[in-house]
């Protein structure tokens, strides 16, 4: 209020309020939400419904990659409940993982993985993009992503072709969501291991919902990677989506 007089943000109607906070950029917006108990029921409303944010940047460097994809999605309201990044051949999946990280807290599951394609919105120009060895408009950016290792001589490729980030963060009200790895080394036995994966999964399932099967499952898995036993212990109880 000023000077008593009645007039003040405290006066917004919840519509004003709402069309306010639904144009902040996410830490604008989570700041808003504590201001009081009207505001954050208003912030709430903003996001009742589950909400998917993507950008793409072929910067060259890693770093200015990952910031500007990570400007672009937290450009809105959104609380970050997971992240997908996938990188071209020559960034860093370390890097990329700490960079991401780093800004969106430990505790947001954040998952990373070479792609040889991808398609979505610019983060600098906010146009379409598609990255891939099949263009479908000139209007796309076209980017031939490549895993073929023995044609190139230490990587000494054209610039940006094999560089480049899609972030992807989602919220999904009411859904508990982590990350839960399997990692085996060249020599250990598989199906132990995938097991013991799969019962990961149920306990975390377990102990965040009472259910001994989670509502979903998106899995990535790397060269050679064999995900077909988990798809026979759960595909019959719950969604599974799989990249390999």
């Amino acid at each position: 209020m000023e000077g008593g007089t009645g007039v003040g943000i405290g006066l917004l109607s919840e519509d004003v309020l709402h069309n306010i906070l639904s144009r902040l950029p996410a830490l604008s917006y989570a700041y808003a939400a504590c201001v009081s108990r009207s505001w954050r029921r208003v912030a709430a409303a903003v996001l009742s419904r589950p909400k998917l944010a993507s950008a793409i940047s072929f910067n060259p460097s890693c770093q200015d990659a990952v910031e500007e994809v990570l400007d672009s999605v937290l450009s809105r309201p959104i609380r970050p409940q997971f992240a997908i990044a996938c990188v071209g051949i020559k960034f860093s999946l370390e890097r990329t993982q700490k960079l991401i990280t780093k800004k969106l807290g430990s505790a947001t599951p954040v998952i990373t993985s070479f792609a040889s394609g991808i398609i979505g919105g610019d983060a600098m120009s906010e146009e379409f993009s598609i990255t891939g060895s099949d263009a479908i408009s000139e209007e796309f950016t076209e980017v031939n992503w490549s895993f073929d290792f023995e044609d190139s001589d230490d990587f000494d490729l054209p610039t940006n072709r094999d560089q480049g980030i899609v972030l992807i963060v989602g919220f999904m009200p009411g859904l508990k969501v982590d990350a839960i790895p399997l990692l085996r080394g060249s020599e250990e036995p598989c199906t132990p291991l995938i097991d013991k994966f799969v019962m990961d999964v149920r306990d975390y399932s377990a102990a965040v919902s009472g259910c001994t099967y989670p509502t979903g499952i998106v899995m990535f898995g790397g060269t050679g990677a064999d995900l077909k036993h988990v798809l026979v212990e759960m595909g019959g109880y719950c969604s599974i989506l799989c990249f390999g």
